[in-house]
């Protein structure tokens, strides 16, 4: 979003807290101004803060090779507090200034041209965008065209929301009219686009609200889980349905989706994309194909929220798109977990009382001294490594008191039997001294451990 609106502007402006510094954020905005090659003006804010600094954000951007003017460079810097108003005059007059001095011009009696920069639809009026006026009269009654779609202006409203009967360059405009939602970054004009051209050939990915439910992937069986295993190659895929109030956020959310899941090394499986208020057919897609549904910003009808009352449907939910983020990492982190690290218990072998039978069973003695074990549970054969010569020494619960640098997996297992003494257990927990009868193919001793796993 960011970089689409250094495209579109003439002039930028880099608000930066003052009292909080340059973010990652921030930092992102001014590659795209640069990018962009648009002249740009630094507006300090929340100077009426008493931790405000100015000229600590001065030698933060220095460092980033930006120089404001009190500092020997050209970039305008001024100091504004939002909440007082104090230099937001001067601050608008530097904008005049600056247009003035780009020689900025544009027609009022022009054919309108512009961009869309934001769309969405609207259950009771149909398909809406808000858009910015580049050159030239945007008024009702108008037909104007995009690379996908096209609109007879029905309705238009200022950046108060107000309706009006027209508006002209530089002005924000939201458009009611269209066939068919505008995708996000598209120009318009008055001329319908020759989609002959590859310049103006309207971008093969669908906008999400458009697809037809043949168009959506669905996958070839549905997975029990979100995280599925692929057969082939080892990876890991997670399902999920992605909305957002508008077109644009849902652009920002998939990215910042995205992102995580490179980050994590999961492939995204994304069932669904798309813009407006959470329906029943979202979830029931989800319910389908057992995917978390990530909402930012969207409504939920009462109809959802009485179908979602009693079934297990995951959705996480924010107005803050990097908290969505966080909420989702420590969801998939948690997932992500190796089955090691998910333990029901821990036992040391203290004693062998039998050999392994033609059944491969076995009846050993143990001390559990972490957690519980049941009945029927499976286990992770571990064996002390003993160290070389050397190698630094690691400590360990081992009874034996023998040095050990790790443990390694060995085998697994399962319990077809507890005792504790000559009773008959079901489950045992720590800190306990029992016999087990274990299923296994691996020849335990003593010194081994049990992980036991979660079921």
């Amino acid at each position: 979003m960011r970089e689409r609106g250094a495209k579109a502007a003439d002039i930028a402006v880099l608000v930066i807290a003052a009292e909080e510094g340059l973010k990652p954020q921030t930092k992102e905005a001014l590659s795209f101004i640069q990018k962009a090659g648009i002249p740009f003006v630094i507006a300090l804010n929340k100077t009426d803060l008493p931790q405000a600094n100015p000229d600590k954000v001065k030698q933060q951007l220095s460092e980033l090779e930006v120089y404001v003017e009190d500092w020997g460079g050209k970039i305008p810097c001024l100091t504004i507090s939002a909440k007082t108003g104090a230099g937001v005059n001067e601050f608008l007059e530097m904008i005049l200034l600056m247009a003035e001095m780009e020689e900025l011009k544009a027609n009022p009696e022009a054919e309108p041209k512009g961009v869309v920069i934001e769309s969405s639809l609207d259950p009771k009026i149909g398909f809406t965008a808000t858009t910015l006026i580049m050159d030239g009269t945007l008024a009702l009654g108008q037909t104007i065209f995009t690379q996908t779609a096209e609109a007879k202006v029905k309705s238009l409203k200022n950046f108060l929301g107000e309706k009006v009967k027209s508006l002209n360059f530089s002005s924000p405009a939201v458009v009611v009219g269209w066939n068919k939602q505008p995708k996000v970054g598209e120009t318009f004009s008055t001329q319908p686009f020759d989609h002959a051209s590859p310049d103006s050939a309207p971008d093969k990915s669908e906008t999400n609200s458009q697809r037809t439910n043949e168009e959506k992937s669905q996958p070839s069986e549905v997975p029990a889980t979100p995280l599925r295993q692929l057969a082939e190659g080892g990876g890991k895929t997670f399902s999920l349905i992605l909305k957002a109030d508008v077109a644009g956020s849902l652009e920002a959310l998939e990215a910042v989706i995205q992102q995580l899941f490179d980050e994590l090394s999961v492939k995204a499986v994304i069932q669904d994309k798309t813009d407006g208020p959470v329906s029943l057919s979202d979830i029931k897609t989800a319910e389908q194909s057992s995917s978390i549904i990530i909402n930012f910003r969207s409504k939920m009808t009462s109809e959802v929220k009485n179908y979602i009352r009693d079934r297990e449907i995951k959705i996480f939910e924010s107005n803050i798109i990097y908290e969505l983020r966080e909420k989702l990492k420590a969801y998939l982190q948690e997932l992500l977990k190796p089955d090691v690290e998910k333990l029901t218990g821990k036992l040391e072998i203290l004693e062998i009382f039998s050999e392994k039978d033609k059944k491969n069973h076995q009846v050993i003695g143990g001390r559990l001294f972490e957690g519980k074990a049941k009945k029927n549970q499976k286990f992770n054969i571990k064996r002390n490594t003993i160290p070389e010569e050397g190698e630094p020494l690691a400590s360990s619960p081992s009874q034996s008191g023998r040095p050990v640098t790790e443990r390694e997996t060995v085998g697994e297992g399962k319990i077809l039997s507890i005792k504790k003494g000559k009773q008959e257990m079901e489950s045992a927990e720590a800190i306990n001294e029992i016999g087990l009868q274990i299923e296994t193919l691996i020849d335990v001793s003593k010194g081994d451990f049990f992980e036991f796993r979660v079921q």
